[in-house]
């Protein structure tokens, strides 16, 4: 089995229905929710890690869920995207290599965009992007 991110893609939240509804750990088709089709976001595959932790605390259960990845080709032409995410309310869809499918974010419970640009030795120039969502309900999944 091949393991790693396939797609990252994004919607912001004013094209997409409320499913906070849904109980934890529900399968659904997100596109039903959806008034357009989401953007994808490139990023350099080999650099991309999903981290989803619960924890429980005097608020209760939670799950923090955040992605990162790098974009090293073609950085220039995606500045603008990037520009464009950060500050702004989104959700976020990746896709596994295998096939699964994981919302991060919400209409309620929005995911937050941050970027950073790095030169790091001699041989790397990228962007970092990192996007995190403190969550009820944990990522969902879409079929």
């Amino acid at each position: 089995m091949k393991l790693g991110i396939r797609t990252i893609s994004y919607v912001p939240v004013e094209g997409c229905a409320d499913f906070g509804q849904l109980p934890p750990g529900t399968k659904f088709d997100l596109s039903s929710f959806l008034s357009s089709p989401p953007s994808v976001l490139p990023f350099t595959p080999a650099t991309a890690d999903l981290t989803e932790q619960w924890s429980y605390d005097a608020g209760g259960r939670r799950s923090d869920i955040s992605l990162a990845a790098d974009i090293r080709a073609n950085r220039e032409e995606y500045r603008s995207v990037l520009q464009q995410l950060t500050g702004r309310r989104h959700l976020f869809l990746v896709e596994t290599i295998d096939g699964q499918k994981y919302i991060i974010g919400s209409p309620s419970f929005p995911a937050t965009f941050t970027w950073s640009d790095s030169v790091s030795g001699i041989s790397r120039l990228a962007f970092g992007i990192r996007i995190e969502c403190r969550s009820l309900h944990g990522a969902l999944f879409s079929v």
